[in-house]
This record gives C-alpha cells, structure tokens and sequence, in this order.
C-alpha cells in the first residue's frame, strides 16, 4: 500500500543566545518503527502507538549560541558539519541520540566536547542490558588557509553501565583514562583523530583524515585483530557555478572493525 510520511519541524527563539529545535516524524507504514528510532523495543517487544502508524521525535534540543561558545543539550545528531555524508571522522546520516555537546572559541583555537547516551543492546533490556555511551573530544586549529585538529572519542558499555564523569573533564585526555580491565562485562572502546586542510585561493580545498582504532591496547586484546584504522583523501573544487557548483574526489578506506 502507499506510504505516507510527514516531518513537521520547527524552531523557536526563547532568548536572544537561547532557542529550541525540534523535529518529528509520522508514518502510516506499519513496519517503519525500527528505522526512524519509534517506541520498538529492541528485545521485540511493542510499546508504541497502534498500528498501522507509527510517531517518532527525531530532534529536540536547546542550542545556546554566543560569539565564544555553544551549548547543545537534547537529541540531536552527533555530526558537526552538514559538509558531506562520506566522511571518515562525521557522518550526516548517524541517528540522532540524547547528548550534551559544547564548543569553545578561543581565536583561531576551538575545543569541541559531547557525551552520548547510546542506549541498551541486550536480550534482557527491561531488567539488566548493556548501556552504551559514547565521549568525543576536539581541539582544532583554524586559520584562513590552514585547518589542523586531533582528537580522540571512546565508547564505553557495561552491564547497567552509568555515566562515567571522567569522560566530562574539559582537556582530560581520553588516552589516559581508558582502560578494558572488565572486559567483557565492561568494555572501553577507544580512537584517535587527525585531520589536516589545505585552502587555496582558487576555490580548492585538500583534506586528510585519519582514525586509528584502539590507538591504546592491552594485552588481552592483543589476542584479537581490532587494532584498525580508517583515513580519507580528498580535493574539492568550488566553481561558484549555477549548475554546476562542486567537483569533489574523494578516496576513503575503513577496517571492517573500524
């Protein structure tokens, strides 16, 4: 049968730095619930509205926005850019997940930092499940021509996992904290990045990214082959044409595992 989609949005200034987004979407397709995050239960279980439709908020958060800073509190994407979808370090298309993220100007400096809640995975999630969360880091270098970042990201799980506030520290590296000593019943899943660009004044940009996996290992994951990486490779051209606004190549490479 046909299938119906609507996505109402909208957006809401409360203050002159404060304002609120949200976004939603309703469907009479009856198998829809599981792609756009509905009130499915993972464990097959259903809560949601009665069938055939089904309702879900895609986004909704705070954004608090001043010349030095910005504060995003909600469920949101965990991308910082829209630039494009084949991106080794963000992806446009990840689900939306609840998180508190903030960046922090400083001249040509930025600090980036956000915590996710990935929520539970497990065949018993009304009782104990695993919890997943998942703790970004960046500080980046920007300047007309020039733009250089690292940072690092983990994502920590566990049975009945709670928020882990050593992974809230401003500038605590992540490299420092992790550790896998409950593994598997609790298990810390870590990953550096660095990014490098290149603008010219003809409209071209080069980029260079890389994402080594579990950069920080002991030795009983040394057993298995999970020390993997990712990198990108990329050079864009901006026309400024009507038609024709972007030529783009772009190699990118991931590890299964990765």
């Amino acid at each position: 049968h046909a299938s119906l989609f609507i996505v109402p949005q909208f957006q809401r200034r409360i203050q002159n730095h404060l304002s609120f987004h949200y976004k939603s979407i309703i469907t009479n397709n009856p198998d829809y619930g599981p792609r756009i995050g509905s009130r499915y239960e993972r464990s097959g279980e259903y809560t949601g509205p009665k069938k055939p439709g089904d309702f879900s908020t895609l986004e909704a958060y705070f954004l608090y926005q001043r010349r030095f800073l910005s504060i995003k509190a909600g469920k949101f994407n965990q991308a910082e850019t829209n630039s494009s979808r084949i991106d080794i370090q963000n992806n446009i298309q990840l689900p939306p997940v609840y998180g508190l993220a903030y960046h922090f100007y400083l001249g040509i400096f930025k600090y980036s930092q956000a915590h996710y809640f990935l929520g539970y995975s497990s065949e018993d999630d009304f009782s104990s499940g695993y919890s997943r969360y998942y703790a970004t880091q960046k500080i980046s270098f920007q300047s007309n021509n020039l733009d250089i970042s690292i940072g690092d990201r983990v994502i920590y799980s566990g049975i009945d996992q709670a928020v882990n506030w050593r992974y809230l520290a401003p500038f605590d590296p992540f490299l420092l904290d992790v550790f896998n000593f409950g593994a598997p019943t609790n298990n810390d899943n870590h990953a550096i990045d660095l990014s490098l660009a290149f603008n010219t004044h003809l409209g071209l940009r080069f980029v260079s990214k890389i994402v080594i996996d579990e950069f920080e290992i002991d030795s009983a994951d040394r057993l298995t082959n999970d020390d993997d990486w990712g990198s990108m490779v990329s050079a864009t051209y901006d026309t400024k044409n009507l038609f024709l606004k972007q030529i783009s190549l772009r190699y990118l490479y991931a590890s299964d595992y990765l």
